[in-house]
């Protein structure tokens, strides 16, 4: 399948207009119709409202604990020790 940019004339000839004005889209033509970006991004910002609903703001306790865990120079130490276990 490619990607159209336009549309020969001789595929809009014949197209048939259904009772209610809509025109019915030939079987080997597909029409895609792009998401405002802005509700796109709206549909994000809901989603993530919601998720962040569900956690709660960490204590500085918490915060550091965290960052112990994942700076690089507690890394090291716990790879270290982790290996220093493994030749005991």
């Amino acid at each position: 399948m490619e990607k159209a940019t336009f549309i020969k004339a001789e595929d809009l000839m014949g197209l048939v207009v259904n009772e209610d004005g809509t025109i019915q889209i030939p079987d080997h033509i597909e029409i895609f119709i792009r998401e405002d970006p802005k509700v796109t991004i709206q549909k994000k910002i809901d989603e993530l409202e919601i998720e962040l609903g569900k956690w709660f703001e960490p204590t500085d306790e918490e915060l550091i604990i965290e960052g112990k865990a994942i700076h690089p120079y507690y890394m090291l130490i716990r790879d270290i020790s982790e290996l220093k276990e493994q030749i005991k």
